[in-house]
């Protein structure tokens, strides 16, 4: 019996080890195919996580979602939520999204459409590194934290709006953009961080508002066409 036991308890630990290793975990719900973690029980706020199947085509993010008789706010994308959901073509973010997780929507190479909610606060590293669809991006005037590489590879990307509000420019958030062609940097801007617009090659104008305290190194390096 004790043998038998012994076998069984090391069996679970082997299953829950690769469990891990495949990144398998189950979500606490899922309402109209999104799947929510619970955040913050006390408060009832939610974020959206990877479901069991990739998200595919159109997805609309909802501001609440009500699950068991509780409602609950989203308020954040999850780390790796969409990563390489490569069939999603198009995002709307809810009213009260403030958090874009760690490669959230990494190597979403479908996603063209996307609203850009001024709720958002915090834009975490990676969050939309190689979204070669996207041809526009607008930067909420919410803004607080934009980590690195934000948008780094987005080279479709031909218009990025920074709302005023908005307070910070992250470490090479537009590295690659090839396409842009102008910026304007509102003057809520106090913080662009090193290589923000390196290798924007077809950047011809940038208008930098009086709120940037400093200019970091390679900003906008390797930018050839800036007049």
């Amino acid at each position: 019996g004790l043998m038998k036991n012994f076998t069984l308890t090391r069996l679970t630990a082997l299953v829950a080890a690769v469990l891990m290793s495949i990144g398998v975990y189950a979500a606490d719900f899922v309402v109209d195919n999104i799947a929510y973690d619970i955040t913050d029980d006390q408060g009832k706020v939610v974020a959206v996580v990877a479901g069991s199947t990739k998200y595919t085509g159109s997805v609309t993010i909802p501001a609440t979602v009500t699950y068991g008789g509780t409602t609950y706010t989203v308020k954040r994308i999850g780390n790796y939520a969409f990563e390489e959901c490569s069939d999603l073509t198009k995002v709307v973010l809810g009213s009260n999204i403030e958090q874009i997780g760690y490669r959230a929507f990494r190597h979403c190479t479908s996603l063209s459409d996307i609203n850009w909610p001024n709720s958002i606060r915090q834009m975490e590293s990676q969050a939309f590194v190689g979204c070669t669809a996207l041809t526009r991006v607008e930067l909420s005037s919410s803004l607080e934290e934009m980590d690195a590489n934000v948008f780094n590879g987005c080279y479709n990307v031909t218009s990025v709006v920074i709302n005023d509000g908005c307070a910070i420019i992250g470490e090479s958030a537009f590295t690659g953009c090839t396409k842009l062609k102008s910026i304007s940097i509102p003057n809520s801007v106090t913080a662009l961080g090193s290589s923000a617009f390196n290798g924007c090659k077809a950047l011809l104008t940038a208008t930098i508002g009086n709120g940037v305290k400093f200019i970091s190194s390679y900003s906008f390096e390797n930018c050839a066409a800036l007049e």
